[in-house]
């Protein structure tokens, strides 16, 4: 073996790593990764291509770390909570660590400071790593070797300020420490176990990612982190996520600063997120943030002020704007008229935006853009080619004119709803005669479902035309800023003719989502906290839900409100 002591190579005399030293270790350890992903599937890697998943080595390594960091937390104030918290929060992570989902590489696995050895300047500035002792190396996560270099290797304070940067420098480049006086070392695990509690609390918001979040918005002051904690909004606030207000104390320029933001978290029960999961909505949601609203952004497409600003968007959670001077009305109180249209304001602007985007990528690129060409994957429809939820949606139904309705025989609306479901392919998706949009669906599609979701029968009767013409407006309006002819892209006949064959799918789910979402506050707790009952509607049986909420007045005029129209349409057609 090479003596790299010989050619000016040594252990770092630092007792923790400064940032120059993080980097050139980054690089070695981005160069290791790179050469691993290239060649995973060499024969002579054979050995070591053993499934995550079905290494009880590594399994028993992990459980007994978790009791050894669970004793030592014993230690600490609130233990009995922490503990409770930490090792759940070790089974979410234990899953995502032996997921075969995420792609493996060649990884040292022991990326402590003594198995690294650096090379010097004259001036004592690293130059280049070289990594010792691979008796651990294995095909694994490479975010295994980059927080173990990281957490080994550098004070708390240290990946306060540079985590996340030292992350994406590793991206672009694609335990024990040795010896040290006990005094340093319980310093170093009381350092990690503040860590923990904090994870564990607050749900893999760390300080790193609140330092982050200010650096963001305030560059260029000296900030230090005081304290932070995430307050989950009092009652139900989402079906499809978990809300937290994220509250940060912080010293910016030595001066007191309280920042709060708005965190929407994977949802905690088991029967939402398997939903969520099926329809890819944390996927979808993150993308679009992520990815397509900064895209619309770089093109000058103004869509900030019809949404949150998204700050982050991290593994369980985006975080947002806390949008203060804005409120939610509550879920049984309608839009009157004036509500609605600034609705279809800002509904316009989005439906615009797909289309300007198309347009200038379209210019741009030289060849045609189309959105849910583009994210196929994503954009896929989830609704209307889910089995379960197709075959939910008459069973529901049926049983509201059962057993409150009695508005038409049971085989008659049988039929007349299969019959329409029939339709559903054609009606929405890619096939259909008028441009789509978002979901990747027809603009009027969200229009109807917008319009029958939050809206009263009287003031639908009275303004329905009068709200689709500005919605029309409005679309125009924004096409027309962007030198665009809406009569290209869909005139106002044919969107009137589009509203016309999307109201029957609009009336449907709005009858579809209304039997979930109007529970009884009673009944929604029992809910979210029975897998069971989350499970048999996720298997289209609603006969539980909808028949002892019906036992509600609120609930019973509900359903009245939301069925009676689709029923009147169904014995018209």
């Amino acid at each position: 073996m090479e003596d790299l002591m010989s050619t000016g190579y040594g252990l770092s005399k630092l007792i923790t790593l400064d940032y120059d030293h993080c980097t050139i270790a980054l690089k070695t350890i981005a160069r290791m990764h790179a050469y691993g992903f290239t060649n995973k599937y060499n024969t002579k890697f054979s050995e070591m291509t053993e499934k995550i998943s079905e290494n009880k080595s590594l399994a028993s390594w992990f459980n007994e770390s978790v009791d050894i960091l669970t004793t030592a937390l014993e230690t600490m104030p609130n233990s009995k909570d922490i503990n409770n918290t930490f090792k759940k929060y070790c089974e979410s992570l234990y899953k995502s660590f032996t997921s075969e989902k995420y792609p493996k590489s060649l990884c040292h696995n022991q990326l402590l400071r003594k198995n690294l050895m650096f090379r010097y300047n004259k001036y004592n500035k690293p130059l280049c790593c070289r990594f010792i002792n691979f008796q651990s190396i294995s095909l694994s996560l490479p975010t295994i070797d980059i927080f173990t270099f990281l957490y080994s290797n550098t004070t708390s304070e240290f990946r306060e300020k540079h985590l996340f940067e030292l992350t994406n420098y590793y991206y672009n480049e694609l335990y024990i420490i040795e010896e040290l006086s006990d005094e340093y070392y319980k310093q170093m695990l009381l350092e990690i176990f503040h860590e923990i509690q904090e994870i564990s609390i607050q749900r893999n918001i760390s300080k790193e990612l609140c330092m982050k979040l200010i650096n963001d918005s305030c560059e260029g002051y000296k900030i230090n982190i005081k304290s932070f904690a995430c307050t989950p909004i009092s009652g139900k606030s989402g079906f499809l996520g978990s809300h937290s207000i994220l509250h940060i104390n912080a010293n910016i320029d030595d001066e007191l600063t309280k920042i709060h933001f708005f965190v929407k978290f994977l949802p905690t029960e088991p029967g939402q997120m398997f939903f969520l999961n099926i329809i890819q909505g944390f996927i979808r949601e993150a993308l679009i943030y992520k990815e397509i609203f900064q895209i619309m952004t770089s093109l000058k497409i103004n869509v900030n002020t019809i949404i949150a600003n998204c700050y982050m968007v991290c593994s369980n959670a985006l975080v947002f704007d806390l949008l203060e001077e804005y409120r939610v009305l509550p879920k049984i109180k309608m839009f009157d008229y004036k509500h609605v249209e600034i609705m279809f304001k800002s509904l316009a602007k989005l439906h615009a935006a797909s289309v300007i985007l198309e347009e200038k990528l379209t210019e741009r690129d030289g060849e045609c853009f189309i959105l849910g060409e583009k994210y196929r994957n994503i954009f896929f429809e989830f609704m209307y080619q889910n089995g379960k939820i197709v075959t939910a949606m008459p069973m529901g139904i049926i049983l509201v004119n059962d057993l409150l309705l009695n508005l038409m025989d049971r085989k008659c609306l049988k039929k007349k709803l299969d019959t329409l479901l029939e339709k559903l392919p054609y009606y929405t998706t890619a096939s259909s005669k008028y441009r789509n949009f978002g979901r990747y669906l027809p603009q009027s599609h969200d229009v109807m479902c917008a319009l029958h979701q939050t809206t009263t029968i009287e003031t639908r009767q009275k303004h329905k035309l009068q709200l689709q013409t500005q919605y029309y407006k409005y679309f125009k309006k924004e096409l027309q800023e962007h030198d665009i002819n809406c009569e290209d892209v869909i005139t106002f006949e044919e969107f009137l003719e589009s509203c016309e064959e999307m109201e029957p799918f609009a009336l449907l789910q709005t009858a579809r989502n209304f039997q979930f979402w109007m529970m009884s506050p009673e009944y929604e707790k029992e809910y979210f906290s029975n897998p069971e009952l989350q499970n048999r509607f996720n298997d289209g049986d609603v006969f539980d839900l909808i028949s002892r909420n019906l036992h509600t007045k609120a609930y019973r005029e509900i359903m009245q409100d939301t069925h009676g129209p689709l029923l009147e349409y169904l014995k018209r057609v």
